[in-house]
């Protein structure tokens, strides 16, 4: 997974290993001019439109960290604070806000509410899945540019919220069928209540 640094005054540095080491506030952009991604301008305007924020007066938004997973399609995750204030007080929030292919995808506050939905977050779990060469499965003619899309629009016209992404070794693999792996492994996020469905197709 790579990280990316943020740093004041300095130019944005991609480097693998990199973590943020000072909490950037990003409310004011012309004190951090040179760090900048489509990503974090995309995440920043949607959480000052997000209920939460929107709605209590929300300030103080700091990008605390910021990796992007080495996964097709690639993500990009980040983590901010910010402060609201109601009738109850001032309270801190965390919301880690995860963009792929320049749409939001998740958003997680306080690790409790889902802010994209608007819902409580139900218990998650992850299920793998190697395939073999040619081996058939259930999404092969479901519409969708990339394997990933197809397996996702095939379980949610089961009514199943899945998130899949993937990953390629690098190592040579055969060709044989029903024997050798296709050399991809994919992942999905499921709510617990569903896994049973998945395993059903051959996740683990």
């Amino acid at each position: 997974m790579k990280h990316i640094p943020v740093l004041l005054g300095v130019l944005l540095i991609l480097s693998a290993c990199a973590t943020v080491d000072t909490p950037v506030p990003i409310e004011d952009d012309a004190q951090n001019p040179s760090f900048e991604t489509p990503e974090l301008r995309l995440a920043q305007d949607w959480i000052r439109q997000a209920p939460t924020y929107a709605q209590q007066n929300g300030s103080e938004l700091t990008l605390t960290e910021y990796y992007v997973l080495e996964s097709y399609p690639e993500q990009h995750v980040m983590t901010f604070t910010f402060v609201t204030q109601d009738h109850e007080g001032v309270r801190q929030h965390t919301v880690e806000v995860l963009i792929q292919e320049q749409e939001i995808v998740r958003a997680i506050l306080n690790g409790v509410w889902n802010e994209y939905t608007q819902e409580e977050i139900q218990e998650e779990i992850q299920l793998t899945l190697s395939p073999m060469q040619c081996d058939p499965y259930p999404w092969d003619e479901m519409i969708g540019s990339t394997a990933e899309d197809r397996m996702m629009n095939y379980y949610a016209l089961l009514g199943i919220d899945a998130f899949i992404t993937s990953s390629t070794t690098a190592e040579a693999v055969c060709m044989a069928c029903h024997i050798c792996p296709t050399g991809t492994t994919f992942y999905a996020r499921v709510h617990a209540q569903h896994a049973d469905v998945l395993r059903g197709d051959g996740w683990e």
